[in-house]
């Protein structure tokens, strides 16, 4: 019979918390900032590190072919015929500041898509752009607590958000763009609460490294 020593031995730094994580929205020229283009700036992308409260991380599965006496008579076969990256769609919750500046950010990234999205005036036309003007990589690290009463060489240093957390795994997010900024809710009976809003990402696909090394600089 199972017992409650060999469950330890087998989880051996206790089980995976949800509450660590940490995502990054690549810019479009490569990671840097530019004054001239809609990219996040440094401040932009570290609220967001802070501040997205939910992350639903997709799945992989397959579609199949159902084919009926493909090798034996009257058995039938599903054979796997298409890889599926989840649902193609990221979903991020956001917390609001006070200046409303997350739904600037995310609007700054949706106009990427379109001239003229936030129709104003007379002029209400609008023109979709180019679809490698806009799409970036988005990259979600799954962190955890390090090994021992003290920050352990390899810890992640590369910022001051995640210092001395271990990642354990990566997954990195292809050509997304934002697909749908969702609706928030505005409530006089809410006196403790705070305004959250979905994001919807698009992406072509989402490849995932668990290979644990933390900050060697080529992944």
């Amino acid at each position: 019979m199972d017992s409650y020593e060999q469950a330890k031995s087998l989880l051996y730094n206790s089980v995976s918390r949800s509450t660590l994580y940490s995502i990054a929205i690549q810019n479009v020229g490569g990671g840097t900032y530019n004054s001239m283009s809609r990219d996040l700036t440094r401040t932009e992308s570290d609220f967001v590190k802070l501040f997205a409260n939910r992350i639903t991380m997709p799945g992989i599965s397959i579609k199949a072919m159902t084919a009926l006496g493909q090798e034996n008579m009257g058995i039938m076969r599903a054979t796997p015929n298409e890889v599926r990256h989840g649902n193609n769609q990221l979903m991020v919750q956001m917390i609001e500041n006070s200046n409303f500046g997350v739904q600037d950010m995310m609007r700054k990234l949706f106009d990427q898509m379109a001239i003229n999205s936030n129709p104003t005036g007379y002029n209400r036309s609008i023109k979709m752009n180019y679809y490698n003007s806009y799409v970036r990589n988005i990259v979600v690290d799954k962190l955890e607590f390090p090994d021992g009463h003290r920050p352990l060489k390899g810890a992640v240093d590369t910022n001051d958000i995640d210092f001395g957390y271990k990642r354990v795994a990566r997954y990195t997010f292809e050509k997304c763009y934002v697909n749908n900024i969702g609706e928030f809710v505005l409530d006089s009976s809410a006196f403790d609460g705070y305004v959250t809003f979905p994001v919807v990402f698009a992406y072509e696909s989402f490849h995932y490294n668990n290979n644990i090394v933390y900050n060697n600089g080529k992944d």
